[in-house]
């Protein structure tokens, strides 16, 4: 009899874990990648699901993968907790766990990205311009800084 009411009781309770994890699944936003980054600001460090096509996956290590939207919009995702992406995922249609990760962009940085560049000898006219955008993008916000965002891979699975 004690057998049969804890065995009941572990029943109950793994159902109603199950029950509240799909829930909680069902409930995770899901985005494509060209409408993901107008809303990324609202679930930095929150896990959401992102759509798209693999386009590239790293070749050295596969710590990351690059998804392309219909629109051509591309966002990378880092691997994670996910050991590596395997090569074979180029091309395929990802439906991918993550968690949004927000990288700040300000002044100090953009000073010790042009003083590299013009140390270094290296500096170009696409990376110059691309400093010059952010100030320029950093001045219409207001925040002292511009944010770029990333995702960090908890899952993902092909559709």
């Amino acid at each position: 009899m004690k057998n049969i009411i804890l065995f009941l009781i572990l029943s109950i309770f793994t159902f109603g874990v199950v029950n509240a994890q799909s829930k909680k699944a069902a409930k995770m936003p899901t985005f494509t990648v060209d409408n993901f980054e107008k809303k990324a600001e609202k679930f930095v460090n929150k896990e959401v699901y992102i759509t798209g096509t693999c386009d590239h996956v790293c070749k050295h290590a596969g710590k990351k993968l690059q998804l392309v939207g219909d629109k051509g919009t591309s966002i990378e995702i880092l691997a994670g907790e996910i050991d590596k992406f395997p090569k074979e995922l180029e091309g395929e249609d990802l439906k991918v766990k993550a968690v949004v990760m927000e990288e700040k962009i300000d002044e100090e940085y953009l000073k010790e990205w042009e003083s590299d560049l013009k140390k270094s000898g290296t500096a170009c006219e696409t990376e110059l311009g691309q400093i010059k955008d952010a100030r320029a993008k950093m001045k219409k916000n207001k925040k002292g800084y511009v944010s770029t965002y990333y995702l960090q891979a908890v899952s993902y699975e092909k559709f």
